[in-house]
């Protein structure tokens, strides 16, 4: 039984040297990022202070409801949801999201009924290569717009 123990903990001890190994590669290649988040933009599902890893992604494998990082054309970083996808017609209104006139569900937001202070009314049509972001704390005022598919670095990973 002793042996049988022993060749488990070794069996698990080199698991986690390769994958620690595996992630200074990715890291050191830059395909892994690890994040601390800032702000209160995605409270409640991300928090100020907390750490995340963001995985390089292609902009084809973007889907809504993904929590991405990207850099606006400021220079500054954000983290936020994929709202609408590049050829995309995004209405909003009234707390209600709808993507090629089909509503939104969004599972994700603590607080159904988000814009209870006003209007809120938003009509676009994105471009190929174009992605509509928002915060989840839709009362924080938030920022929340369109960026290019190459402005975005990373899905958040590992939350």
């Amino acid at each position: 039984m002793k042996r049988i123990l022993n060749k488990i903990h070794r069996t698990v001890a080199v698991l986690i040297i390769v994958m620690g190994i595996a992630f200074i590669i990715l890291w050191a290649l830059g395909i892994v990022t690890v994040v601390r988040g800032r702000g209160n933009s995605m409270e409640p599902n991300l928090s100020a202070g907390e750490m995340y890893l963001q995985v390089k992604t292609k902009p084809e494998k973007i889907k809504r409801g993904d929590i991405v990082g990207a850099i606006l054309e400021d220079g500054t970083r954000v983290t936020k949801r994929v709202i609408g996808l590049p050829r995309e017609k995004v209405l909003i209104g009234h707390s209600i999201i709808w993507v090629d006139e089909d509503w939104i569900e969004e599972p994700y937001l603590e607080y159904p009924g988000w814009n209870d202070f006003g209007d809120y009314d938003i009509e676009l049509t994105l471009k190929d290569g174009e992605f509509y972001l928002m915060g989840d704390n839709r009362r924080g005022g938030t920022w929340c717009g369109i960026v290019t598919g190459e402005q975005i670095f990373g899905k958040v990973f590992g939350k």
